[in-house]
């Protein structure tokens, strides 16, 4: 059975603590994801060919790639998914991991909670429901667009997520 770890209750300790405890819980964080030992075991659990998933934090998703060298610290990878190449540190790939999950809570969403492409929705000044796909997420808001193409910059804390028996007839827009 996997562990699964929730973030909702690191975030919020983090919110909690100074800038000086987060500046040195990144400089442990730093150090164990720099660490030789951890380095050399990670690399020994891969090879060249092997389908892994790393996290994009720009998009906030998960991404698949096809490892196609390896060194000590670092992999080149192709995604899946488009077939673009590029460089990681060992770190960056899934390997021996456990679940994280962002809770989604009513009252609003957060950055950690959605990823670009996902569907979610919010009530404009009107009070009518929009829907629409994320496709940026930015410091204090997304960007997303609707079905007809409109484009709008709403805050977390005023998106809901969208489940599929939500979806009704809407489709993604096409580029």
């Amino acid at each position: 059975m996997t562990e699964i770890v929730e973030y909702d209750r690191l975030v919020s300790f983090l919110k909690t603590a100074s800038a000086y405890e987060i500046y040195r819980l990144s400089v442990a964080i730093q150090n164990e994801l720099t660490n030789p030992a951890r380095l050399s075991d990670l690399s020994r659990k891969i090879k060249v060919g092997d389908v892994v998933e790393y996290f994009d934090a720009r998009t906030n998703t998960a991404v698949q790639a096809v490892i196609l060298k390896k060194s000590s610290k670092n992999v080149v990878v192709q995604q899946v998914a488009d077939g673009r190449q590029c460089q990681l540190p060992l770190y960056m790939l899934k390997i021996d991991s456990r679940e994280f999950v962002f809770d989604k809570k009513e009252g609003g969403l957060n950055k950690n909670s959605v990823k670009v492409g996902e569907l979610v929705g919010f009530h404009n000044k009107h009070g009518e429901n929009v829907i629409g796909t994320i496709t940026r997420l930015n410091q204090k808001s997304v960007s997303l667009v609707t079905a007809n193409k409109q484009q709008w910059r709403v805050s977390y804390r005023l998106l809901y997520p969208i489940i599929d028996g939500e979806r009704g007839n809407y489709h993604l827009p096409k580029d």
